[in-house]
């Protein structure tokens, strides 16, 4: 999980949607994901689907 966030998240767009399958099922994803987001969006939500899916909306940057 943390290889594609590292490659594929600067890619998604200011306001996009980032899906997290396995997010509730597997310790090592849920914990990968989460570091990830503390580094890069501090703060952002992971948002659940179901129990086994969960999603993450990008930040839009304030206007200035």
């Amino acid at each position: 999980m943390r290889l594609s966030l590292d490659q594929l998240y600067p890619h998604v767009s200011p306001g996009g949607y980032v899906v997290l399958n396995d997010y509730g099922v597997f310790e090592g994803c849920r914990r990968a994901t989460d570091e990830f987001f503390a580094i890069h969006e501090p703060g952002v939500e992971v948002i659940p689907i179901d129990a086994i899916a969960s999603y993450v909306r990008k930040p839009v940057p304030a206007a200035v």
